[in-house]
C-alpha cells in the first residue's frame, strides 16, 4: 500500500513539474537590483529569475523617475556599448533549457542617455546546444516611445538570447562610443510551446566566418560548406552583401541529402589588402549571416605594378586587372597622388570579373570633415594605345566616379574605354568622375558600346565635372571624342563634360558622336553648362541632343557645343566648330552652336556652321550690326562634304579633313598632331608663358613656338598683339604644351 501511495506522490510530482514547464515564465525586473546586487553593466552575472537560469553581461537595473519605463519603477537596462574583455558579448541569455513557445518583452530608447536615435539593432537568437545560433524573425530597434517585442519560437529543449544584431563583428574591446546605444527591457514572458509545430530550422557546418586566407593577386581559393534545413517545402537562398563582394562567387548550391544542402563559395583577389563581406543565408522568416574575409597579396617581386619605377624614362608599367587595383588601393590606403609620377598601359585590360572595382581618386565612405576625404590622382596617365573594357558598375550613391574618380593636376592620355555600362550619382564620367586643380587630356575616347547614367547631375562622355580650379593653371582637352550615350536626370549632361568650371579650359579639335539626353535640360554635344572662361576650337558634333524638360524648368538652354553658360569669370570662345547632331529641341532656348544673346560681351563666336535642314529652322537672323559677327553659319548636309566647306572650317590651316570611311564623310579634326599637346604640366615646370605689354614673352628654355588667334590662324610671336584671345604651342625637347593666353 505504502508503495502505491508513493507512486501516486510520484506520479503527482511529475504531473506538477509538467504543469510547471507548461506554465507561462514572467519576469517584471522590479527586483533585479536584489538579484544582480547592485552589480555594474561590466560585470558577467548568473542568477536565477523567477526560476530560470540567465547569463547577463552588458547589462543593469534601472530605477527612479527617470527610468523611461511604461509601468513600474524598475526595468532591465541593456547597453549596446560599453567595455569588455571580450570581443563579442552577449547581453541577455537565457542558460535553462526548456520548450520555448512565444517570446514577448517591452522595449524603450533611454530618454536620458543617448535617447536620440542613435539606436542600433538587435535580435533573438535560439539554439538546442548553446553554441550554433538561430536567428528568429527580423531585427528590433528600440525607439522614444514604448513598444512590445513578439517573437515564435516554437523549439524544444533551447536556449535562447538577445544580442547586437552585428554581434559577429562589432569589437566590445574598443567601444566607439562607451556606454552608448542603451535601452531598457521589462516585462518579459516566455509560454510553453505546447503542441505547436516546431518552427523551421537552419543551421551551417562552419559557423559564422569563413576565412580564405591570403590569397595572390589573379588567384581563386575555394571553400565548401553544408545547410541544414527543416520546417519549409522550400530551399534557403543565399544573397552576397559587403563592399567586397564581387570579390566573391557563390559558385554551387546543390542538394547534399534531404534538409541539406552544399555551396562552394570562391574568393578571386583582385586587390590588395582585406576582402570583406557576407553571406545571407535566407529560410522562410530565418537568417544566418556569414562572414567572409580574405587576404589580397602581391607576389613577392619586391616592385609595385607589372614593373617600372614611376619615371618618365621607366614609367610604372600597367598590365593586367591587378595593377589598375593596386593603384587605385595605392592612391586610396597610402593617400599617394603620385604627382610627378608616370605610369603606362602595356596591353588592353578587361573589367569583366572585377566587380568590386574602385575609382582611382575618390572621396568614398568618409565623413565630410575628415581632411583626408578628397584623395586624387596627380601622375600622368598614359594608356599607350590601349583600351579599358567592361567597366560595368552600379554607384548609385557614389558621387565623383568613372575609371578614375577625382584627379588633380593630373596627365591622361592615349587611352580608350569600352564595352562599359556606368551608372552612378553627381559628376559621373567615363574616363573621369571630377577635376580639381587641372587636367592635360589628349587622344582619349569612347565607343559606341559604351553608357553613362546618373541619377542625379552632371555626367560626361569623358569628364562629369571640372569643379575645384587652380587659377594659375591651364586644363587642355585635345584631340578626343565621345561615343557613349550618356543620359541624367537634372541638368549638366555633355558629350565631353558635364559641367567646366574650371579657369583657362581650352578644348581643341575633340568631337562628339554619342546621343546626350537629360530628363531636364542643359544639355550640350561638347560641354552642358559654362560658369568660367573656356574657349573650343576646332570641335564638331554629330549626336543627338535630348533635353526631356521634365520639370518645365524656365531659361534651361541645350546646344550642339555648349548648353548653358552663367560666367562667374573669363569669357567663352567658339570659332571653327560645326554642329549637325538632331535635336528635340524641348529645352526652352536651344541653339545648333550655343545661345549666347545673354552674354553679349563676355562671348566670341567665329565661323561655327550648322545645317538647317537638320533643325528645322535657321538660327541667329535676328543678329545685325556688330553682332552679326556672332551668328552661326547655316549650310547644307551635301555642302558640308565638300573641299569648299573644308577650306571655310580650317581657314588657312590644316586643322581638319575628310577621312575615308568616318564620320559619314563629314570633317573630323586632322590628328597629324595629335601628340603636340603632351604634357603642358612639364613644360609648366621650366617655362613662364605669358604676354606683357602687347608682346608675347616666353621664359626658358625651348626649341619652337608657334602662336594663333583664336581663330586659328598663325601669327607672328614676335608682333604687337591686339587685346584677345590667344594659344600658344611651345615646344621642348621634341615635347609640345598648349597655353590659352587672354589679353
Amino acid at each position: 500500500m505504502k508503495q502505491f501511495y508513493f507512486l501516486l506522490c510520484l506520479l503527482g510530482l511529475l504531473s506538477l513539474s509538467t504543469q510547471l514547464q507548461a506554465d507561462t515564465w514572467t519576469y517584471d525586473f522590479e527586483d533585479f537590483a536584489k538579484q544582480s546586487k547592485g552589480d555594474g553593466a561590466t560585470t558577467q552575472m548568473n542568477m536565477t529569475l523567477n526560476g530560470l537560469d540567465w547569463h547577463m553581461c552588458g547589462v543593469t537595473n534601472s530605477g527612479g523617475h527617470w527610468s523611461d519605463w511604461k509601468n513600474g519603477e524598475s526595468s532591465l537596462k541593456v547597453f549596446g556599448q560599453v567595455y569588455s574583455s571580450a570581443k563579442e558579448m552577449t547581453n541577455i541569455t537565457l542558460v535553462t533549457k526548456r520548450d520555448l513557445g512565444t517570446l514577448k518583452f517591452w522595449v524603450r530608447s533611454n530618454e536620458r542617455w543617448f535617447g536620440d536615435g542613435r539606436q542600433v539593432s538587435w535580435i533573438i537568437q535560439w539554439s538546442a546546444d548553446g553554441e550554433t545560433w538561430v536567428t528568429v524573425g527580423d531585427p528590433f530597434v528600440p525607439a522614444d516611445e514604448p513598444s512590445e517585442v513578439v517573437r515564435e519560437i516554437n523549439q524544444r529543449n533551447a536556449q535562447l538570447r538577445i544580442v547586437r544584431e552585428d554581434y559577429q563583428t562589432f569589437d566590445y574591446t574598443k567601444p566607439t562610443e562607451p556606454f552608448a546605444n542603451i535601452f531598457h527591457l521589462d516585462d518579459m514572458t516566455i509560454t510553453d510551446m505546447g503542441g505547436a509545430t516546431p518552427a523551421p530550422t537552419l543551421t551551417t557546418s562552419i559557423g559564422s566566418e569563413i576565412d580564405f586566407g591570403e590569397i595572390t593577386l589573379g588567384a581563386s581559393v575555394e571553400k565548401r560548406f553544408t545547410i541544414s534545413y527543416a520546417g519549409l517545402p522550400v530551399k534557403p537562398t543565399l544573397t552576397l552583401t559587403g563592399d567586397q563582394a564581387t570579390s566573391f562567387t557563390i559558385a554551387q548550391q546543390e542538394t547534399k541529402a534531404e534538409g541539406e544542402d552544399e555551396v562552394k563559395i570562391v574568393c578571386k583577389a583582385m586587390q590588395r589588402g582585406n576582402l570583406n563581406a557576407a553571406v545571407e543565408i535566407t529560410y522562410g522568416s530565418l537568417k544566418i549571416s556569414v562572414q567572409l574575409k580574405a587576404v589580397g597579396k602581391k607576389e613577392n617581386t619586391g616592385k609595385l605594378y607589372s614593373g617600372g619605377n614611376g619615371t618618365e624614362q621607366d614609367p610604372y608599367l600597367i598590365s593586367s586587372v591587378e595593377d589598375l587595383f593596386e593603384l587605385s588601393n595605392e592612391v586610396e590606403m597610402n593617400q599617394n597622388a603620385y604627382e610627378g609620377t608616370y605610369f603606362k598601359m602595356t596591353a588592353d585590360i578587361s573589367l569583366a570579373d572585377a566587380k568590386s572595382y574602385r575609382p582611382i581618386g575618390n572621396d568614398w565612405g568618409r565623413d565630410k570633415d575628415d581632411p583626408t576625404r578628397i584623395r586624387p590622382f596627380s601622375g600622368v596617365f598614359d594608356g599607350n594605345g590601349h583600351t579599358i573594357t567592361d567597366l560595368n558598375v552600379e554607384w548609385a550613391d557614389k558621387m565623383f566616379s568613372g575609371l578614375f574618380g577625382i584627379v588633380k593636376n593630373a596627365t591622361i592620355r592615349n587611352l580608350t574605354l569600352s564595352k562599359s555600362k556606368i551608372y552612378g550619382s553627381a559628376c559621373l564620367g567615363g574616363l573621369v568622375g571630377v577635376v580639381t586643380g587641372s587636367i592635360s587630356m589628349t587622344n582619349c575616347h569612347t565607343t559606341s558600346d559604351v553608357t553613362i547614367w546618373t541619377n542625379k547631375f552632371y555626367a560626361g562622355g569623358l569628364i562629369g565635372g571640372l569643379l575645384f580650379p587652380d587659377n594659375t593653371k591651364t586644363s587642355h582637352i585635345f584631340f578626343c571624342t565621345n561615343s557613349a550615350t550618356v543620359k541624367g536626370e537634372l541638368g549638366g549632361i555633355g558629350g565631353l563634360i558635364g559641367s567646366a568650371s574650371l579657369n583657362n579650359l581650352l578644348i581643341t579639335r575633340c568631337g562628339n558622336y554619342g546621343n546626350i539626353s537629360d530628363r531636364n535640360s542643359s544639355v550640350g554635344g561638347i560641354v552642358a553648362q559654362v560658369t568660367k572662361g573656356t574657349t573650343i576650337i576646332d570641335c564638331f558634333n554629330v549626336g543627338s541632343i535630348e533635353a526631356l524638360d521634365a520639370q518645365n524648368a524656365e531659361n534651361t538652354h541645350s546646344g550642339g557645343i555648349i548648353g548653358t553658360a552663367k560666367l562667374d569669370e573669363g569669357r567663352i570662345t567658339i570659332s571653327n566648330c560645326y554642329s549637325i547632331g538632331t535635336s528635340n529641341k524641348r529645352s526652352p532656348i536651344f541653339h545648333p552652336i550655343f545661345d549666347m544673346r545673354s552674354l553679349f560681351g563676355q562671348v566670341e563666336m567665329v565661323n561655327n556652321y550648322y545645317a538647317s535642314e537638320v533643325y528645322g529652322e535657321t538660327y541667329d537672323q535676328d543678329l545685325t550690326g556688330d553682332n552679326a559677327k556672332y551668328a552661326a553659319i547655316d549650310v547644307s548636309l551635301e555642302e558640308m562634304k565638300t573641299e569648299a566647306f573644308l577650306k571655310k572650317l580650317n581657314a588657312g590651316r590644316d586643322a581638319w579633313c575628310f577621312m575615308s570611311g568616318v564620320n559619314n564623310g563629314y570633317p573630323v579634326p586632322n590628328d597629324s598632331h595629335a601628340e603636340a599637346v603632351d604634357d603642358p604640366s612639364k613644360a609648366l615646370s621650366n617655362l613662364t608663358v605669358k604676354i606683357v605689354d602687347g608682346y608675347l614673352v616666353v621664359e626658358g628654355d625651348y626649341n619652337d613656338i608657334d602662336l594663333y588667334n583664336i581663330h586659328g590662324v598663325q601669327l607672328d610671336p614676335t608682333a604687337l598683339l591686339e587685346r584677345g584671345v590667344y594659344v600658344v604651342r611651345v615646344t621642348v625637347d621634341g615635347q609640345s604644351a598648349a597655353y590659352k593666353l587672354v589679353y
